[in-house]
């Protein structure tokens, strides 16, 4: 039964973050989140699941504000860290736990439980987004909105896909071009783009014929549209692709680290992963070989 559970397992989270998801990290690629920017708390890096707790089930996620979401004979629940079944195992499948809320899934239909197994948001959506920045993307007729954590829709169900709210804004897609709108539902930065990406840092990443640079929360291009490719912010730095080369730029866009590596991600406690022909290791923020920190790995 394991077995068949964690094919189903894979089967349904290729699937379902295809449809409702995104971008490189974590729990979803239509609806795309900043799901990589889900905070470990304390509490989290206390709550471990032992292992004769787990054999018990075919699967047993991360720990996330308290809970584990399990899965035993196809059937979805959630347990705390001593293995006391806290919510039920009555779901088609079920999320981490994220500002209070979880996604679950019932009947090919989604809503969102609290941590005492209560129904806050109906199993009416065909699929949803995790909680960020209080609101919620939503997916009902193959067109996306968001709702905040009381049912109540904020931006109407109108555009075929979003991105999850970050420092404040969300993307948004309509007709094949990207956007960004405020909470109440404003556009304020014109759909106007092929493709962008989350704000990080106060600047967003964005794709126009082809290229790709950097827009700060007025629309103004900060950093020129002129990269193959490039990452997010993160630590006042950048990784940009040009010619087939990676390497760092600040946020005025001056190369720091030369573009040489053949992969480079973004800088975290104060170093970065690159790869260079065929090998892998860090860089510090000088473009310095540093010894390899697992806390910085990607």
């Amino acid at each position: 039964m394991k077995v068949t559970s964690l094919i189903a397992l894979t089967i349904y989270t290729v699937t379902y973050m295809t449809a409702c998801a995104s971008l490189p990290i974590s729990d979803s690629n239509v609806i795309k989140e900043q799901g990589n920017t889900t905070k470990t708390t304390n509490a989290d890096e206390q709550c471990i699941i032992s292992r004769d707790i787990k054999d018990k089930y075919d699967h047993v996620s991360q720990c996330h504000e308290g809970l584990a979401a399990v899965v035993l004979n196809d059937k979805w629940g959630y347990i705390d860290k001593s293995g006391k079944i806290v919510i039920p195992m009555e779901y088609d499948f079920a999320f981490k736990f994220s500002e209070g809320l979880a996604r679950v899934v019932l009947n090919e239909k989604s809503g969102f439980i609290n941590k005492s197994g209560k129904v806050l948001i109906p199993f009416k959506y065909d699929k949803v987004g995790r909680p960020v920045e209080g609101l919620l993307a939503v997916k009902l007729n193959d067109k996306w909105g968001f709702i905040d954590k009381t049912d109540k829709i904020i931006v109407p169900v109108q555009y075929d896909s979003v991105i999850s709210f970050s420092e404040g804004l969300a993307g948004v897609e309509l007709n094949d071009k990207w956007g960004f709108i405020d909470k109440t539902g404003k556009v304020v930065i014109p759909i106007k783009f092929d493709y962008i990406w989350f704000f990080s840092q106060g600047l967003a990443t964005v794709k126009l014929n082809d290229k790709w640079g950097f827009i700060n929360k007025s629309g103004k291009v900060i950093i020129p549209i002129k990269y193959d490719e490039v990452r997010s912010f993160s630590e006042g730095l950048g990784s940009v692709a040009i010619n087939g080369k990676w390497g760092s730029i600040d946020k005025s866009g001056n190369m720091v680290i030369p573009a040489q590596y053949d992969k480079a991600y973004g800088f975290l406690n104060g170093v970065a992963s690159v790869y260079l022909n065929g090998k892998s290791f860090q860089i510090n923020k000088q473009g310095k070989r540093v010894k390899y920190n697992k806390m910085a790995a990607r």
